[in-house]
């Protein structure tokens, strides 16, 4: 079942990526302020600026070595791209049945709830181009599906491994791997193995620097600070990005935006530089169907039955005997597995969605993620009473939610063709925005 999983969202990753336009690639921020344009280029060259490898360490050799690989023996590079991006998607969806499938119990309701992921506008709009968000979800998963398993069938090198993936892809990912381990080990092993992984990390990134001279330091996170938003309105903007957008997206916003520029690139005019975008930002539900809003009801509906049920599960105190029927029992009264796992994902679904919360322009952007985490949370609904009912909330978000998912993101294809075609990626090289000027307009709500 894992491997229909792969193939499934492999199928459907290049499947999305076929109706995709040139201008989503080539204008910079248009796709929810993503930089697919760096991603093919990072993917496709040794040349490319990929000074963004400072917060995604080993993602050029990791992911563009064997790119690299395939254009070497004559593959197109948007070939060769396009089945990167698909065997990320392919990873995601075979790790994410394991983990749901440990997590229910049950291999019918693990199926759903990948159908539900496989739904989402996290996975449709993230999975159609280039970009990391595929892999950086795989990282993610990746040591939640060891702590699956019992800690003896793995050894520590498996562990020092998938930590190590988990911080190549994106340094705030890291916190599946170190956590992960802190569930499931002695905290002396745990901390030893966490150690080795952030070594290898770091000896491999010196590696990289010179496989592709233009990458950027390990841990430079100077420029960071930059998308430090403070407390305000954003965070309720930022909350309805990554909760209910990444799984049922109501509408979108294609907006023309406007800031002054002190910098040098190209396209500033009067000290000024405008672009397009496509946004979720502000929050509004006026475009979306009756349908939309029922998928939308129905997620909030099943992600506060998912909440309500972790606080009551992982702060109940063990009970002196389990249940006749391990399926049905509180979870705190089965296998410890079992709890490590739902200490997992609870924790990460957490620390993601609190970064984010104050990180970024654009909460969409890490939408994927933030969304197999909380799908993973509903998926421990199947052990409880009200399974029943979560599965046919998944059924419907999956179909209601999907349909118009499919429909808005074919629609953002749709207005990306309409802008001029140009023949090669526009270039924020010496752009210097003063984000405090930026006024936007409304060109299209769908």
């Amino acid at each position: 079942m894992a491997g229909l999983a792969a193939v499934s969202f492999a199928g459907f990753s290049l499947w999305l990526q076929s109706q995709a336009v040139q201008q989503m690639l080539y204008y910079p921020d248009i796709w929810f302020d993503g930089d697919p344009a760096r991603v093919f280029g990072t993917m496709t060259s040794l040349a490319t600026d990929s000074e963004r490898s400072s917060v995604h360490p080993l993602f050029p050799l990791f992911f563009g070595t064997p790119v690299l690989g395939l254009l070497g023996l004559g593959v197109e590079p948007q070939v060769a791209v396009s089945a990167a991006i698909a065997t990320g998607a392919g990873g995601l969806g075979a790790l994410f049945f394991l983990v749901a499938r440990q997590a229910s119990g049950r291999v019918v309701d693990a199926a759903v709830y990948t159908m539900l992921l496989a739904s989402s506008a996290a996975f449709i709009f993230w999975s159609a181009i280039p970009e990391t968000y595929d892999f950086g979800a795989v990282s993610l998963l990746l040591p939640l599906a060891i702590v699956c398993c019992p800690v003896g069938r793995w050894t520590p090198a498996a562990w020092v491994l998938s930590s190590a993936l988990s911080l190549s892809v994106t340094v705030t990912n890291w916190s599946s791997g170190v956590l992960a381990a802190a569930v499931s080990l002695p905290w002396r092993r745990a901390a030893r193995l966490t150690i080795y992984a952030f070594a290898l990390v770091s000896a491999l990134s010196v590696l990289q620097t010179y496989c592709f001279p233009r990458s950027g330091k390990f841990l430079d996170v100077n420029q960071e600070s930059r998308y430090v938003k403070p407390l305000g309105i954003y965070q309720f903007e930022a909350s309805l990005g990554l909760l209910l957008k990444g799984v049922v997206m109501p509408e979108v916003d294609l907006i023309q935006w406007r800031a002054r520029d002190s910098g040098t690139g190209s396209g500033i005019v009067n000290g000024y530089v405008s672009g397009v975008a496509f946004t979720t930002v502000p929050p509004s539900l006026k475009a979306a169907s009756p349908l939309t809003l029922a998928g939308c009801a129905a997620w909030l509906l099943l992600l506060a039955l998912a909440i309500g049920n972790a606080g009551r599960q992982l702060w109940r105190p063990t009970a002196a005997r389990p249940q006749r029927d391990d399926r049905d029992a509180p979870l705190a009264d089965r296998s410890p597995g079992h709890r490590q796992l739902y200490v997992a994902v609870a924790g990460l679904a957490l620390a993601q969605v609190s970064l984010h919360l104050v990180y970024g322009r654009e909460p969409f952007l890490y939408s994927l993620h933030v969304t197999p985490l909380l799908v993973l949370l509903t998926v421990f609904l199947s052990r409880t009473p009200m399974r029943g009912l979560a599965l046919g909330l998944s059924v419907f978000i999956a179909v209601a939610g999907g349909s118009s998912n499919v429909e808005r993101y074919l629609q953002a294809t749709r207005f990306a063709a309409g802008l001029p075609s140009v023949s090669q990626p526009i270039s924020k090289a010496g752009h210097v925005v003063d984000e405090r000027t930026l006024s936007f307009k409304l060109l299209a709500r769908f």
